[in-house]
């Protein structure tokens, strides 16, 4: 596989599937499987292309992303694609005619046989370029390229059943389309169930462990302090998941090729379950001289939030490294104890409450 963050001249036939893949959730899934089998049908290399940076940071709007760079990369290599293209985002490429980005790139460049995607897509300049314009483009190209195009992918909230796309299971009652947007508004209201059916994993944050205020270890329960790189925090409160620690202090992203990432070796990781607490600390007397928990560029949160997680049957120093944690469910919201050791009996009640929680919920896979 070949990463490129350019946009290369390719002389193989390519099945192309176009999206922003913020998040690399279920219709992302059912997309991506389009491209697959019209690369097997048409012995096509597969191609996943998108953007980079994201049009949040070149055209200001309020967009927290679902993943970062590097857990989207990853993501994306799990379809084992031939290459994956980061066309660079700038205002340039921003006011492309729709039928020049079409013939230049997609064809000229890319060499599409084959183009994916989902039934929303707009391109080009002012965002002009429809599925509808595309199609024409692809039936009168001088030699025609094939669109698959995605219907919408749907859940019920209630059942967590999706439908849609390319077929899929029926389902009766009220249903939203599973999307980046809903998924954000899913996490932010505590719907931890609902965005991680919509994501088909779970969430997940990453970053070093950092050390905190030391609170923990010496009156409650000894945590690990997440400096996260993540631009979403999910809705305050304690959570069961999954901590996967790095044996490295951070995981490289693998790739090659010219204009792609850095070839590097795969760091060796371990699993724990845990216990995570995303706040403000409500209940920690302010006796610390630290006034800030978190120093990344990623984010701007407040100086009292905190991502934090207690590591059940384990014992040892791991700071400085890098760290996963994956969001299984959502247990309680963040509540002010007026003692340390009410919060401590609480503690004691969550750890319990997500060892329960856990039995029902594997480990992430690899």
């Amino acid at each position: 596989m070949k990463v490129y963050y350019d946009i290369p001249n390719l002389n193989e036939p390519t099945s192309i599937v176009i999206g922003n893949f913020d998040g690399v959730h279920k219709a992302h899934d059912k997309l991506i499987a389009m491209g697959q089998n019209a690369a097997k049908e048409g012995e096509l290399k597969l191609l996943i292309l998108s953007l980079y940076p994201h049009p949040s940071k070149v055209i200001p709007y309020e967009s927290k992303l679902l993943s970062t760079h590097q857990q989207q990369v990853e993501l994306l290599r799990k379809y084992n694609p031939s290459y994956i293209v980061f066309m660079p985002f700038s205002r340039e490429l921003q006011n492309i005619e729709p039928q020049d980005f079409f013939n230049n790139i997609l064809i000229h460049k890319l060499n599409a046989k084959n183009i994916s995607v989902g039934y929303n897509y707009n391109f080009g300049k002012n965002r002009l370029g429809t599925v509808e314009k595309l199609r024409v483009m692809c039936q009168t190209a001088p030699e025609t390229v094939n669109l698959s195009i995605l219907k919408q992918v749907m859940i019920n909230p209630e059942s967590l059943v999706l439908s849609g796309g390319e077929g899929g299971t029926s389902d009766d009652g009220e249903r939203i389309s599973v999307s980046s947007t809903n998924i954000r508004q899913a996490l932010m209201a505590g719907k931890l169930d609902l965005a991680n059916a919509m994501l088909g994993r779970y969430y997940t944050l990453s970053g070093k462990i950092v050390h905190g205020d030391g609170i923990g270890s010496k009156s409650l329960y000894p945590t690990i302090n997440l400096d996260w790189e993540n631009e979403l925090l999910p809705n305050d409160g304690i959570y069961a998941g999954y901590a996967t620690v790095f044996s490295s202090i951070e995981p490289t992203i693998m790739g090659d090729g010219a204009g792609g990432a850095g070839d590097g070796g795969a760091s060796k990781t371990y699993t724990y379950q845990c216990a995570i607490y995303i706040g403000k600390r409500p209940s920690i007397p302010r006796t610390s001289s630290r006034t800030t928990s978190h120093t990344s560029s990623h984010t701007s949160p407040t100086v009292e939030q905190r991502a934090e997680a207690y590591l059940l049957n384990f014992t040892g120093d791991i700071h400085g490294r890098y760290v996963t944690l994956h969001l299984t469910k959502y247990i309680r919201k963040d509540i002010n104890f007026p003692s340390l050791e009410q919060l401590k009996v609480q503690i004691t009640k969550d750890i319990l409450a997500v060892q329960d929680a856990l039995t029902s919920l594997p480990p992430p896979s690899s």
